[in-house]
């Protein structure tokens, strides 16, 4: 409430007690607002105070107010401008914060400023300012104090006593004044006639000065006005002297113009030559034009070729030979071939717009580029060399940090079985040979592979030396176990230019952008993608971008019927465990026997439960005929089964009224049967007891 030109006038602003005081100020003009107009106090106040306060005050209160000069300051005009401003609570609190402004010196240092210490000074500020500065001093006090509000009810009735002893004053002084005046009158009069004899009399003598001067003036112009006449005459000689000569300079302009007409000729045909060149300019440009358009559908056919190409790669890719690193080599070759032409066609364009789009295209195919060969460096990455038991805890690092890979001679060229484990960003296949390899997040997607999943792999040496797998699913897993955790969101674009991940059921789930994932696919503010994080990590990966769908595609993705890959939408950033673990195992003393794939596949589910575990993989189904008959549930897989072991093994189970389920080819289906009729398989061990 109290301006900032009266604390910086105080010099309140670093000082903590000067805070205190502005608080104390801010209270008593809350007080003050709320009473009557006071004209009184505020008239005597401007009696004692100078004009210059006077001006400043007014100026301050945005209140035009002529003052003369050498004539006092029009108090009365003051109060009633004030009077009308009074009505509006604004220009109250301006009028108390300008008093304040009014009196500030008589509390002399702020910083020192005490009730004690200013009611001593009373006698001192009562001579140097006048009572109503020390009235208001106390009215505006900035400290709550009981002595202060004493004195100011006492000084209040003493000031009306003094009020009137003061016009009591005014009113003697003024007869005494009357009859001075009278006399000062009169012998202002008196003065006023001698000094009017004499200034007359020196008026007298400066005139008969003046006529001596007029007269020796006379004389002087007499002989002046003979010498002009003698001029005159030598003037009228050279006027005649001047005529002459410009008479020659006009004979000089008539050669003169005929000149320019020549120069004018000249020029004409100079003009009419320089628009020839134009028109021979032009027709050059035109040519020019006519190979840029030349050069620019030969840029386009290159181009549509380009896309033919690798639509043409993308439909061979599953059968081609080619490795991912050829194709990002093919593609790099094509962007060198368009900068080329376009390099030619900045030579030859002589337009600024078009030199400016194929220096843009020559920036974007950079660009593009440069994401190639950071692709690149990804696929040349070392590969892993991880045993079983650090599966979980190696799945969880970034892919550069995987240990080189082995010696691609070591292989076979047979199909090898193995696992894969899912990471933040794609993951690794573990052979039972012991060689490992990673595999990018485009490939897990497109293949649908889930953490533990069981596969195929069928080497094929390349001519380079290195080797190229094709990956066959033959039993999925389960990403309920993955170490990582899956999110359906978007992208947003943060402070300071960094992106991130947003979780779109929980905002509040937001994670930083991977570097790497943002200067290989650039995704955009407002992108739909799927994303995933390490469990204990800080850093979102791309697993899937939704550029091609717009910014709302995020919302059609979560109404689709059909179920996302992975653990999306989940919240926790604990250690992720699956649906069993935490659990006491629910299947002790149990007997399970599952027909079908290989027993590895189902190790670590049953493990789980507690259960004894037979199996068989199908081929020589009557070995496992004894254990069913003693098992408390039997589970086969169909897609990894002969026809055998299924025809003698389910009649056994319905004979025996043994629970016998499908497994529909994954590790999480089996570990929801598995717990969806743990009651059923109990309950079954219990009768046979």
């Amino acid at each position: 409430m109290i301006s900032k030109r009266f604390i910086k006038t105080m010099g309140m602003l670093m000082d903590d007690q000067g805070v205190e005081l502005v608080e104390g100020f801010n209270l008593v003009l809350l007080k003050q607002i709320k009473s009557p107009f006071p004209l009184r106090e505020i008239s005597l106040l401007f009696k004692e105070a100078t004009d210059l306060k006077k001006k400043h005050f007014a100026s301050n209160m945005n209140m035009q107010i002529k003052v003369m000069a050498n004539k006092p300051f029009p108090d009365s005009q003051l109060i009633t401008l004030l009077r009308a401003k009074y009505l509006k609570e604004k220009s109250k609190i301006l009028l108390y914060q300008e008093i304040i402004n009014l009196i500030c010196d008589i509390y002399g240092e702020l910083g020192e400023l005490t009730a004690e210490k200013f009611l001593s000074n009373e006698q001192r500020i009562y001579e140097q300012f006048g009572p109503a500065h020390f009235y208001w001093g106390l009215r505006l006090f900035p400290i709550h104090d009981s002595k202060i509000e004493h004195r100011l009810l006492e000084f209040g009735e003493q000031l009306s006593t003094i009020t009137d002893a003061a016009k009591e004053t005014a009113a003697t002084n003024l007869a005494e004044s009357k009859d001075e005046s009278k006399e000062a009158k009169e012998n202002s009069l008196i003065t006023r006639e001698r000094n009017l004899r004499v200034k007359a009399e020196q008026e007298i003598e400066t005139l008969k000065k003046q006529i001596r001067s007029l007269e020796k003036s006379q004389e002087r112009i007499k002989e002046t006005n003979e010498l002009i006449s003698s001029e005159n005459l030598s003037l009228e000689k050279k006027l005649s002297e001047k005529d002459e000569a410009i008479e020659v300079y006009r004979n000089q302009v008539i050669n003169l113009e005929a000149e320019k007409e020549n120069l004018n000729s000249q020029l004409n045909h100079l003009q009419k030559t320089l628009d020839e060149q134009k028109t021979k300019e032009q027709q050059t440009i035109q040519v020019y034009e006519n190979k840029l358009r030349e050069l620019n559908a030969g840029t386009e056919f290159l181009i549509q070729k380009y896309e033919q190409d690798i639509k043409k790669l993308k439909d061979e890719t599953p059968s081609s030979n080619l490795s991912l690193h050829e194709v990002v080599k093919m593609l790099m070759d094509y962007l060198y071939q368009a900068i080329e032409i376009n390099f030619a066609q900045l030579k030859t364009s002589l337009d600024r717009t078009d030199r400016e789009q194929l220096r843009k295209k020559m920036n974007d195919h950079m660009q593009f580029m440069d994401s190639l060969e950071l692709l690149l460096e990804e696929l040349i990455q070392p590969l892993p060399q991880i045993s079983p038991e650090e599966t979980a805890d190696e799945s969880t690092r970034q892919t550069e940090e995987l240990p080189k890979k082995d010696n691609p001679n070591d292989e076979t060229t047979h199909a090898q079985p193995g696992t894969f484990y899912r990471m933040d960003h794609g993951g690794y296949i573990k052979l039972e040979n012991g060689a490992a390899f990673n595999i990018p997040e485009s490939l897990v997607n497109s293949l649908q592979l889930e953490h533990e999943a069981e596969v195929e792999c069928e080497p094929a040496h390349r001519a380079d030396g290195s080797v190229n797998y094709m990956i066959r699913m033959l039993f999925q897993g389960d990403d309920t176990c993955a170490p990582i955790t899956q999110y359906m969101g978007y992208i947003q674009l943060g402070e300071h230019f960094k992106y991130y991940c947003v979780d779109i059921s929980d905002p509040n789930n937001r994670y930083p952008l991977y570097e790497k994932d943002f200067e290989i696919q650039r995704p955009k503010d407002g992108d739909p993608c799927l994303f995933n994080v390490a469990h204990g990590g800080e850093h979102a990966r791309l697993s899937k971008l939704y550029t091609s769908y717009g910014t709302d595609y995020y919302k059609k993705e979560n109404t689709n019927d059909k179920p996302i890959k992975g653990n999306t939408g989940t919240v926790s950033r604990e250690k992720h465990q699956s649906p069993n673990a935490g659990r006491e195992p629910f299947l002790e003393g149990c007997k399970i026997v599952i027909i079908g794939g290989l027993k590895k596949w189902f190790d670590s589910v049953v493990e789980e439960t507690g259960a004894e575990f037979y199996h068989e993989n199908g081929e020589s189904p009557s070995r496992i005929h004894p254990k069913l008959r003693r098992a408390d549930a039997l589970f086969y897989l169909l897609t990894a089964n002969s026809h055998e072991a299924t025809t003698s093994c389910i009649p056994i189970a319905k004979e025996q009224k043994i629970p016998h389920f499908k497994i529909e080819g994954s590790k999480s289906n089996l570990r929801k049967l598995l717990w969806d009729n743990r009651d059923m398989i109990r309950n079954k061990k219990a009768s046979a007891h």
